[in-house]
């Protein structure tokens, strides 16, 4: 936008977290009924073309997880969902079990991403991504798409792979993921570096800031 208007004020501020649930791995994959030794792959969003659920379906197929669980959140145009569950009974012989539980709303999302070891949102394009928010505040690590913000948000700190919206891309950072160790230690440090950041305290004195500049041009 800089670049394009030139002269113009562009101003980038993020949103901020939406509660302040913390790391509750252990406890929420009890209350799940997720064995501990399973890698469990979180998908919680609206199912639409856009969010990649497709491509991360079809790149799972040629990823090494066999004890492991895909759960998968969410609803959306019936067509694409019917498109999804198609793709995932074809391939269900080199896929992992999944779970599709439908729509979550509220405080029954917290859980899900508490207890989940990778939360995947491979999406064509994000102007922020408050799932991905949502996860990392909880000390979840996420995969996702290098058309978010995130990149450069995180600015290379442990805890995201990121990839293109295509499915070689998408299976090499899944790949990477099984080749990794994430510890309680780390989800600890991801959600307090996000809570940090993220915090309506912090940030809203940036939007109070914007706004006072605007106002007294």
């Amino acid at each position: 936008l800089k670049a394009r208007l030139p002269g113009q004020r562009v101003s980038e501020l993020p949103l901020g977290l939406t509660g302040d649930a913390q790391p509750r791995y252990e406890d929420a994959r009890r209350s799940l009924g997720w064995a501990q030794e399973e890698k469990v792959l979180l998908y919680l969003s609206r199912i639409d073309r856009k969010k990649g659920l497709d491509i991360l379906l079809r790149a799972l197929t040629d990823v090494p997880l066999p004890a492991d669980r895909l759960v998968i959140v969410g609803g959306g145009d019936p067509h694409y969902v019917a498109e999804c569950r198609r793709i995932a009974a074809e391939f269900a012989s080199t896929l992992p079990p999944i779970e599709w539980r439908g729509e979550v709303w509220g405080d029954a999302r917290w859980p899900l991403l508490q207890g989940a070891d990778l939360f995947c949102l491979p999406t064509h394009s994000e102007n922020f991504g408050l799932a991905i928010l949502e996860s990392l505040q909880v000390g979840t690590p996420v995969l996702t798409t290098r058309f978010t913000p995130w990149p450069d948000l995180m600015q290379k700190r442990p805890g995201a792979f990121f990839c293109a919206p295509e499915v070689a891309s998408v299976g090499t950072a899944a790949r990477a993921f099984r080749g990794s160790e994430w510890t309680e230690a780390q989800r600890t440090d991801l959600a307090a570096w996000a809570h940090a950041e993220f915090n309506w305290n912090s940030l809203g004195r940036k939007y109070e800031a914007l706004y006072r500049n605007l106002v007294s041009v």
